[in-house]
């Protein structure tokens, strides 16, 4: 069985493609398979192809106050454009995003 590498990062803002690259620039210095990403803060959600790693960016929008807003980046090692339902991401998506806004259970 195959392990994937995970990781996490606050990005603070996605809201312009420059900042995607610097992020990119960023995820070349690690191994990971799997980033998943908070306070992307894009206006509308969607998804993108990453030019310099091959990968892929999902991402959700951002709140009216130009705050939060989730996504994941899959790498190019494992993305595959079929094996990825857009309906079955959006779910995802609302998801972590309801799961984001409710108060912290311990």
């Amino acid at each position: 069985m195959a392990l994937l590498s995970l990781a996490t990062l606050n990005c603070l803002t996605l809201s312009k493609d420059a900042r995607i690259i610097e992020l990119e620039n960023a995820l070349d210095k690690i191994k990971y398979d799997i980033v998943g990403l908070s306070e992307v803060r894009r206006k509308s959600a969607g998804e993108m192809d990453l030019s310099w790693s091959n990968g892929r960016l999902y991402h959700s929008a951002r709140l009216p106050n130009h705050t939060a807003g989730v996504g994941f980046i899959v790498s190019g090692s494992i993305y595959a454009p079929a094996s990825i339902d857009m309906l079955e991401y959006s779910t995802f998506i609302h998801k972590v995003e309801q799961a984001f806004h409710q108060p912290f259970r311990s």
